[in-house]
């Protein structure tokens, strides 16, 4: 929760942050995430998911892109800068957090995801709160 009940009248979804395991790659590969055992979870984050493109789901459905067989789109998530877990700001923050079910503030599921966090961006010079670049498969 900020210091402002304006920005924090706007969140009007949680959401839970999931940090990745990590597990052996094989051959030699090193690590790779492991997303069934997650090194961390946060629940009911306070958040607000918008299409990218639009301002409906409908939308961003539309602004698909399929890619062997697979739906790609594009969203935008938002969460207080207190919220967000220290690693989130990592250089590979892309590579080990997630974003999964998305309820509204009855607790009905709006998207169980999951998201994948593409970029993270201070939207307000004095950290009130920060913006995700996400996306969505399907």
């Amino acid at each position: 929760m900020s210091f402002d009940p304006v920005f924090d009248s706007l969140l009007i979804h949680t959401c839970t942050i999931v940090e990745a395991g990590t597990k052996d790659a094989g051959y030699g590969h090193g690590s790779t995430p492991d997303w069934d055992n997650p090194a961390s979870t946060k629940s009911g984050v306070a958040f607000r998911l918008m299409p990218r493109d639009g301002d409906s789901r409908f939308n961003a459905e539309l602004h698909t892109a399929t890619s062997a067989g697979a739906k790609l789109s594009q969203w935008l998530g938002f969460m207080n800068y207190v919220d967000a877990p220290s690693g989130l700001f990592d250089k590979n923050a892309s590579l080990k957090f997630r974003i999964v079910n998305v309820l509204d503030k009855a607790g009905n599921v709006v998207d169980a995801g999951p998201f994948d966090i593409r970029d993270v961006a201070i939207a307000s010079g004095d950290f009130h709160h920060i913006e995700l670049s996400l996306r969505r498969v399907s």
